[in-house]
């Protein structure tokens, strides 16, 4: 929300730190009774004080990610930590993660996972890919419970889905399965360093592959770049 505000901004202007802006979206979320934004201003502002975490997810491995079948219990869904985003490649060509919406295609950019009440289940945001600086269109959420005795699957089938306005773009449901079912395995495989490569910089990147040196993470964290990705598969 905040990268959509500086960029709506004229360039003299100075967006507000993360804090204060963060802050007053609560405020009027509040006020408004909007729970959609409050829980997206809520977790966007965990994300920003825990340095913007990502996860490259690269398109060989989503239909591994997305076939998988999750009858197991959800409480053993753990986020690595309270807010992540799942980012996927911006090239609609490279992006198996798209849909038609009124004519026009749109594919998912990259999705905002974070926790709900301390473990009591998980709430996603969904970046569709928009490109214009006044292009606030809501882009849809949900929420997926997680209890002791609830499998995954089962809190898939109960999915809560935030209510849709007349200007709200919403995935196809079998596509918001897919994205779901895909953040759950993430999350499983989240330590599994056969699959899991920490991001570093461009230039380190094959030094890193071939040392397996920390001191590249490091370099990567001191220079804002905390985030993870896939190890390309096939």
């Amino acid at each position: 929300m905040r990268d959509r505000y500086k960029r709506s901004l004229p360039k003299h202007l100075c967006a507000p730190n993360s804090g204060p802006f963060y802050e007053q979206m609560i405020l009027d979320a509040l006020h408004s009774f909007d729970i959609r934004t409050y829980s997206q201003a809520v977790n966007e502002l965990d994300w920003e004080l825990l340095k913007r975490p990502y996860y490259n997810v690269f398109p060989s491995i989503v239909p591994m990610l997305t076939r998988l079948n999750l009858d197991l219990d959800s409480d053993l869904i753990r986020l690595p930590m309270t807010s992540l985003c799942i980012r996927f490649p911006k090239d609609p060509t490279k992006n198996p993660l798209k849909f038609d919406w009124n004519g026009e295609q749109l594919h998912v950019d990259s999705i905002l996972i974070g926790d709900i009440g301390e473990g009591k289940g998980i709430s996603l945001h969904f970046d569709l890919g928009q490109r214009q600086p006044t292009d606030w269109r809501p882009n849809g959420c949900c929420n997926l419970a997680r209890k002791p005795g609830l499998t995954v699957e089962e809190s898939l089938a109960s999915l809560i889905r935030h209510e849709e306005g007349e200007k709200e773009i919403w995935l196809p449901d079998a596509l918001l399965t897919d994205c779901l079912r895909l953040c759950c395995t993430l999350c499983l495989l989240d330590n599994d360093p056969k699959v899991i490569s920490p991001d570093v910089i461009a230039d380190d990147r094959a030094k890193y592959e071939a040392t397996g040196d920390e001191k590249y993470i490091k370099r990567a964290h001191r220079k804002g770049k905390i985030g993870c990705r896939d190890r390309q598969l096939g």
